[in-house]
């Protein structure tokens, strides 16, 4: 039960609340309502959940309301003097007989009736659902028929080894998040009791070194104007993919100092973003601003003129992210190929510019006069491919200036792991990607803040070994 410290019981308003410091990491710190009894507040780092507690039976019992600020202290009060779910044993029974006549299919249809989150009753986010919907397919012919309470620990457990080595572990992950959704936020145990864990996954650690980031800016100078602004963006903001396409001029301050803001609904974390930009990308964004002044989107969709223009924003990048890795490893082939036929890659690049509208050109006209295409894939796809043909002949391997393995999001990455191979704190990184504490950071980048200090060690053992050399070229 809560204790009777006086500084952990308050009369409850949304300022206080929001006054609640962090607790210690792993720390869990509960507030008791003034004036309401039963009704509390549970802080685990900066999560806020509403509790309420009673006795039944002479047994304490706690449920969990909801997450504040979703639910607010109004609601919280009406329904702890509600005593939502007071008879704990006859919500358990109505579970069990739930579970025994309903299959997880019919879990499936409830959810998707009704896309809310368990815990607080908020609508899921568009992502949220995407993921879901991906897990189901997963899900539905393996455990879709199955009775509710006829799933077993060892059926987890079938399901996690099927799909790792269907579909592997980040979608094994997500199957089995849905799963326990489905199944009321309770994993099956197996015949020893433990529950079936999910799949590990190495945090990605793929960014762009100065070659390849390189070869991606001088690429963009191919690109519409568009998406030059939207990849420079996603590299010098650095927002999440899904922000930075349904950005609203709105959400934008141009002024010195220029911010971004994402509002608490659209962020990650759901919590409201005002993020700093940088200089050279405010220009750029100005600039972008007088070529489409009458725009709301920032990066619209569809027409660019007329009624309907930008009535939309960019949805799907996947196209355009792999049409700029192929103008970036056409780049770096031709600097490649360039030297070798006695011309600077730059002039390589030129050329290569002028096979591709030469190609575009002839593909027109073949569309034109409906003859059969002798190859597939689009003008760009079949110049860079001729490329790669150039550089074999010429002795080159073409393998290594892919740069097919990269993301969007690897361009967030690239942003972070410079900034912290250049000296900031990780504390600074952590703001700067819009994370609420370095922990998240911490993961993905930690191994970076060791470099300058393996460098150290490295130059210093250099030196320390080189007292064993009598030599004068040697010693340091």
């Amino acid at each position: 039960m809560p204790s009777a410290d006086p500084s952990t019981r308050f009369q409850f308003t949304e300022a206080r609340i929001r006054d609640i410091a962090d607790p210690a990491p792993g720390a869990k710190v509960r507030y008791r309502d003034a004036a309401t009894p039963g009704l509390a507040i549970r802080a685990v780092g900066s999560t806020r959940a509403w509790i309420w507690y009673s006795k039944v039976d002479g047994k304490p019992v706690e449920i969990r309301l909801g997450t504040w600020p979703a639910l607010t202290v109004e609601k919280a009060r009406k329904l702890a003097k509600a005593k939502v779910a007071p008879d704990p044993a006859g919500a358990a029974e109505a579970r069990r007989t739930r579970r025994a006549a309903h299959t997880l299919a019919d879990a499936w249809a409830a959810l998707e009736a009704n896309p809310v989150r368990r815990r607080d009753g908020a609508p899921l986010r568009p992502a949220t659902w995407r993921s879901y919907s991906g897990a189901w397919l997963h899900l539905r012919p393996i455990l879709g028929a199955r009775l509710l309470n006829a799933i077993t620990g060892e059926d987890v457990a079938s399901l996690r080894g099927t799909l790792l080595r269907k579909v592997g572990p980040s979608q094994t992950r997500r199957a089995m998040a849905l799963l326990v959704v489905l199944l009321g936020g309770r994993m099956p145990r197996d015949a020893n009791g433990r529950t079936v864990q999910k799949p590990s996954i190495e945090p990605r650690r793929r960014f762009m070194d100065s070659a390849e980031l390189g070869a991606l800016l001088r690429g963009l100078d191919a690109e519409p104007r568009l998406w030059q602004v939207f990849w420079m963006c996603a590299l010098l903001a650095p927002l999440r993919r899904g922000n930075l396409a349904s950005a609203q001029w709105d959400d934008l301050n141009l002024d010195s100092p220029a911010r971004w803001t994402v509002a608490a609904d659209d962020a990650k974390g759901r919590k409201r973003l005002a993020m700093p930009i940088a200089e050279p990308l405010a220009r750029i964004l100005r600039d972008w601003r007088t070529q489409n002044p009458h725009a709301h989107w920032v990066f619209p969709a569809g027409q660019t003129a007329g009624p309907r223009a930008g009535a939309s924003h960019i949805t799907m990048v996947f196209h355009a992210w792999r049409r700029a890795l192929l103008l970036a490893e056409a780049v770096r082939l031709c600097d490649a190929i360039g030297p070798v036929e006695g011309i600077t890659g730059r002039e390589r690049w030129a050329r290569f510019l002028a096979d591709v509208e030469l190609t575009r050109v002839a593909s027109w006209r073949i569309a034109r006069d409906r003859k059969p295409m002798a190859r597939a894939g689009t003008p760009l796809v079949r110049t860079v491919a001729a490329l790669r043909a150039k550089a074999k002949a010429l002795g080159i391997d073409p393998a290594p200036l892919a740069m097919r393995d990269l993301t969007p999001h690897d361009l967030r990455r690239t942003a972070a792991s410079w900034a912290i191979q250049g000296g900031a704190s990780m504390a600074v990184v952590a703001a700067s990607l819009g994370h609420s504490d370095t922990r998240t950071a911490e993961i993905h980048y930690a191994h970076m803040a060791d470099d300058p200090v393996r460098r150290m060690l490295a130059d210093n053992a250099a030196r320390l070994l080189a007292t064993a050399d009598p030599s004068p070229e040697a010693q340091p």
